[in-house]
Formats: structure tokens, C-alpha cells, sequence
């Protein structure tokens, strides 16, 4: 028996005629919108779905969505449906260079260490149609597969990527790595950071993408770490990059200027552009201005913590080398990472961990003729705990801006 196709041009969920397919079904526009969690607006949960009726049941209208069999997973869309879509607003990101238009300010820095002033852009680089291609080649989006399958690259190299002595001890190692790491993510041209009004966001997330290529070279250059199996540098390096990203960006940014005498609180987006965190605009050809803004408005609570707590600290006990290394050893073989790894893995942290309390004791009694460094000690396990914090609110607020369909962030610190 043939059916009517007119019978067939109704919407599944509410019964309002209509003859598009949505998430898998026969249905119209209003059946995406529902898929948060709801409670029955009557209590008993069998509520009557009238055809083209605007005060339904969002509970009962659900329910008759997975009834029906529409595919609630798809809901998750790309950035390449259009704004005017009744679908959920989760843009996955993309990574791309455009130009950034500098902030052509009045505002004067204090000098930095070097004696040199921060430097401001008054007019936008002209670039050609050939450079802008060039630099996107140069620059590819972001894939976390094809990153990850570097980093283990990297980690079944069995290289050590610095020449290693040895006579070294790991601290003086890792002050080694860390120096060549620091080159590498540009924190030694100060004289080339600009302060900007509006920033891309793909700024940050390329930044993020450079350390995560170039730190695993650091973690190898200790020859225990490089000993270890994949599975547990893999663990190890999931819970270290966040961290340690966040300690090296807060010091670098610290030899800029100095936050505990300026009221703008400043952050850094790249090895080259600062922002204040009060006066700054957040753009992105892949998202509306006001996914932007209300992404923003999530973050600020976060950062603002990072410039208190972390950066001001930072400052005010200017860190020698040694004790950011040894803050890096911490983070490589922290406590809540070991928890996963293998028995031989908690073993070799143990006895490498003693060994470097041993140097720095040593550094401060015979180097520093200090005594009594309880205090930086517990300052420096204080700005750990404070850097792991920043690092699970910005997971939190990365998750909650996703969730509230706003953007999505996850390539942040820690994830």
C-alpha cells in the first residue's frame, strides 16, 4: 500500500507540516533546539505536543525527539553552518594567520630588564595576496592527532636533543633545556612585544601549538625521562604541558614589565603581543563578534587570577634559573600524574626527585650562603599549587563555554 507523500511532510516531534530533515528525521527547525536536560513543566511527563504550539513541554518535546530516533549527537556542528541557524552555536576552531590590526595607543611600558622600551606598531602591515598564501601554507590549523603523533616522534627518537654532559646534573640540564625552549617560543626578543586593543584569538591557540611541539624536547633531554615507556611519557606530559606552559609564559612576561606597580593588569597572547585584561577585544573570522564576547566575559575571572596569583608572585621573588628548573621537575613528575604511571616510572621520579632536593640544597647553602630558604621553598610549592589551579579553572570555564554553546576552546592549557 503506497503512502500519501503529503502524509509523509509533517514534522515527527509536534505534527506541524514541514518537509525537512533534521539530526537524522523528519522535522521541523524547533526539534534541534531541545536537547539540554529539562524537567517536565507538569511533573507527570506526558505532556501534548499540539502542531505549531510555541509554549510546549521542552522535557516531553525532548523526549519525543529521541522517541522518534533523532540523532542527538549530531548537535555538536562545525563552523561552516550558517549564524542563522537554529542549531547550536559550537565552533570548532580553526587555525589560520590573518592580519592583526595593532593598537595604536598612547600607552608607555616600563622599561624592561634590558633597558630597551617596548615597542608599539602605529599602522597595519601591508601584506600582499603571495605572503598571505605563503604564510598560511607555513601555518597549518590545528590538528591534535598530527600533533600528538609528533610528540610521540619525539618521544621514540631516543635522542637527546641537547648535547649532553656528563658531568650535568638534571637541574643544570633542565636549565639548559629550558633556556633552548625559551629561545624557541621567541622569549628573548622583549624589544618586539607590542601591546594591542584587538587580538585574535587563533594568536593564543598557535602559541599553545608551538609549545606543545617544542617542550617534549625539553622532558627528553633528561636521559630518565627519555628511559621511560611510551605510555607513561605520554601521561606524564598530558599533566606537565599546561603547567609548565603557564610558568614559563608568567616569567617571560615578568621581565616585561613589572605588574606589582602598574595598575593595568597585562597578559600575553604571543612571544610578541601583550593585552590588558580590562580593555580588550577578541576577534575571530570563525566566530561572531558575540560568541567572542560572551567566550571573554567566561575567561576574564581566569586570567585575572593568572595575573594575581601567579604572575605578581613571579615577580616579587624573581625566580632564580635553578629554581624554575627545579619547579619543572615538579611539574614533570607530579603527584597526580604518577598516579597512572607504571611502579618502575614512581621509582625513578622518587630517586631523581631526591637527588635534585639534594642540589638545591646545596645551591642555596654553599652558592647563596643561605641558611634558613624554608620560605622560598614553601613559595615556590605555594605558585605550584596556584599555576595546577589556574589550569583546572581553565578547563572548567573551556568546558562551560562549550557546553553553553558558545565556543570551543579546548586546546587550552592542561587539556
Amino acid at each position: 500500500m503506497e503512502t500519501n507523500s503529503e502524509e509523509n511532510n509533517v514534522c515527527l516531534i509536534c505534527g506541524i507540516e514541514s518537509n525537512s530533515i533534521h539530526n537524522g528525521v523528519n522535522s521541523c527547525r524547533r526539534g534541534v533546539k531541545t536537547y539540554e536536560t529539562f524537567r517536565c513543566r507538569r511533573g507527570n511527563k506526558k505532556c501534548e505536543l499540539k502542531p505549531g504550539d510555541k509554549s510546549f513541554c521542552k522535557y516531553c518535546r525532548f523526549q519525543r525527539c529521541l522517541k522518534v530516533g533523532m540523532v542527538i549527537k549530531s548537535l555538536q556542528i562545525s563552523s561552516t553552518q550558517s549564524e542563522t541557524s537554529d542549531s547550536p552555536r559550537v565552533i570548532q576552531m580553526s587555525i589560520s594567520p590573518t592580519p592583526v590590526e595593532s593598537f595604536n595607543g598612547n600607552h608607555e611600558l616600563s622599561k624592561i630588564s634590558s633597558n630597551k622600551e617596548i615597542s608599539f606598531f602605529s599602522n597595519k602591515k601591508e601584506v600582499s595576496n603571495e605572503e598571505t598564501i605563503k604564510e598560511k601554507k607555513l601555518c597549518p590549523c590545528f590538528n591534535g592527532d598530527e600533533i600528538k603523533a609528533k610528540i610521540y616522534n619525539i618521544f621514540n627518537s631516543k635522542i637527546f636533543f641537547y648535547n649532553s654532559n656528563k658531568y650535568e646534573t638534571c637541574l643544570q640540564k633542565l636549565i639548559r633545556g629550558i633556556d633552548k625552549l625559551v629561545n624557541d617560543l621567541g622569549y628573548n626578543n622583549q624589544d618586539n612585544v607590542v601591546l594591542m586593543k584587538r587580538v585574535e584569538i587563533r594568536k593564543y591557540i598557535e602559541h599553545c601549538q608551538s609549545f606543545l611541539l617544542s617542550s617534549p624536547n625539553l622532558l627528553m633531554n633528561l636521559e630518565e625521562f627519555s628511559l621511560l615507556s611510551n605510555n607513561d611519557k605520554g601521561i606524564i606530559f598530558g599533566f606537565f604541558w599546561g603547567n609548565a606552559f603557564s610558568l614559563l609564559n608568567g616569567e617571560y612576561v615578568a621581565k616585561l614589565y613589572d605588574p606589582t606597580s602598574r595598575s593595568e593588569p597585562l597578559l600575553l597572547i604571543d612571544s610578541s603581543i601583550l593585552f590588558n585584561i580590562n580593555d580588550v577585544e577578541f576577534v575571530e573570522p570563525d566566530v561572531s563578534q558575540q560568541a567572542s564576547n560572551e567566550a571573554y566575559d567566561l575567561y576574564k575571572p581566569t586570567l585575572l587570577y593568572c595575573y594575581e596569583y601567579i604572575l605578581k608572585p613571579i615577580k616579587i621573588f624573581n625566580f632564580e634559573k635553578i629554581e624554575i628548573a627545579y619547579m619543572i621537575l615538579q611539574m614533570i613528575f607530579s603527584n597526580t600524574a604518577l598516579e597512572s604511571t607504571s611502579s618502575e616510572c614512581k621509582r625513578i621520579a622518587e630517586c631523581i626527585l631526591q637527588v635534585a632536593n639534594n642540589e638545591l640544597h646545596n645551591y642555596y647553602i654553599y652558592n647563596k650562603k643561605i641558611t634558613n630558604y624554608a620560605y622560598r621553598l614553601s613559595e615556590m610549592t605555594k605558585l605550584l599549587y596556584t599555576i595546577k589551579e589556574y589550569c583546572d579553572r581553565w578547563k572548567e570555564v573551556a568546558f562551560l563555554a562549550k557546553w553553553l554553546d558558545i565556543v570551543d576552546l579546548s586546546i587550552v592549557p592542561g587539556l
